[in-house]
């Protein structure tokens, strides 16, 4: 899943320089991300659109728990 883990929060255009793949391949692989909730479109352009993958941040914005 093109390194959310890593980067969470993108353009299209980071997208299309970290996988070097071209633009309609981007917005095809989104665009299905997008179906499956896992990116959320975060802006209203129609290019260079910016997404988020909430349920990462929901994940990373817990307070820590300890198993004792």
């Amino acid at each position: 899943m093109m390194r959310l883990f890593e980067q969470p929060y993108h353009t299209t255009t980071d997208v299309e320089e970290m996988l070097n793949v071209s633009e309609p391949t981007v917005y095809r692989a989104t665009h299905s991300l997008e179906e499956d909730a896992i990116l959320e479109n975060v802006t209203s352009k129609e290019s260079h659109r910016e997404y988020w993958a909430s349920e990462i941040f929901e994940i990373l914005e817990r307070p820590p728990t300890t198993h004792e």
